[in-house]
Formats: C-alpha cells, structure tokens, sequence
C-alpha cells in the first residue's frame, strides 16, 4: 500500500521488493545503483550519479542532491572472504577521508552506507529522512 504521496514507505518496500543480499560471482555489485532503483521504485527524488563536487580534484560522490547539498557514499568494502577492495587498505581509507573532509568543508551533508545497509533497506530509510529534513518546506497560501 501506498502512502498519500503515492509512494511505498520503507517497510513496504522491503516486502513487496523483498531486499535480500544477492551474490554476483566474480563481479563486485553495483551497490550505489540498487540503491538508486530502490529510490525510484519507492517514488522519492532521484540523485544524479557520480557527480564531481571539488573544484580541483577529480572526485565524486556516489549519489547526489546538489540542489540539497546531499550527498551519498556506499563505502566499497567487502566482506573478508570476497577479498579487498581500495577502500579497505590504509592509503584508500586515508583517501576517502580527505574526500570526505574536504566535500564537508565545501558545505556538503555526507550520509554514508555500508552494502549491507542497502540491501537491508537503512540506507533508503535514512535517505528518505534526510529528504524530509533538508528539503525547503512549502509555505501555505495562508488559508
């Protein structure tokens, strides 16, 4: 069912779309582009993908609302069995940091996720919070 915005809320979603972790054998998941499916199919404002942020540097973030000064990061880490990824090492980790201070000092909100909370469906609720929060509120007609 439907809320009155004509969108599913979070538990629905899980249910209907039922959010279980997915195994790609070989291949890392694209796990910032699930989560944009999950937000379009639960008819919330869509995030430009892979938008650069940084005057001089080449970074991007994951998702982004630019208009909201949102931004969003699924961190690329995997479980120990699958091996590793850059995100996981000292240097990436340092990397990612200086990312993340300067996208702060530049003004940016940076909500960050795990792949498992995208699977399990926290990362589409806190989206969906931090949508209700930043975006401007709509002033009445005054009736």
């Amino acid at each position: 069912m439907k809320n009155e915005q004509g969108r599913y809320t979070v538990p629905e979603f899980k249910k209907i779309f039922r959010l279980t972790p997915q195994k790609k054998a070989g291949k890392q998941r694209d796990y910032p582009g699930e989560l944009l499916n999950q937000l379009q199919q639960c008819k919330l404002p869509l995030p430009v993908r892979e938008f650069k942020f940084h005057p001089v540097r080449k970074w991007r973030f994951d998702l982004c609302y630019e208009a909201l000064r949102l931004a969003v990061e699924v961190e690329g880490i995997l479980p120990h069995e699958l091996g590793k990824t850059r995100h996981q090492t000292v240097k990436g980790m340092t990397g990612d940091l200086e990312k993340y201070n300067a996208a702060t000092l530049h003004g940016w909100r940076l909500l960050r996720f795990t792949p498992k909370m995208v699977e399990n469906g926290q990362a589409l609720a806190v989206i969906e919070k931090a949508l209700l929060i930043f975006s401007p509120k709509k002033e009445g007609n005054g009736n």
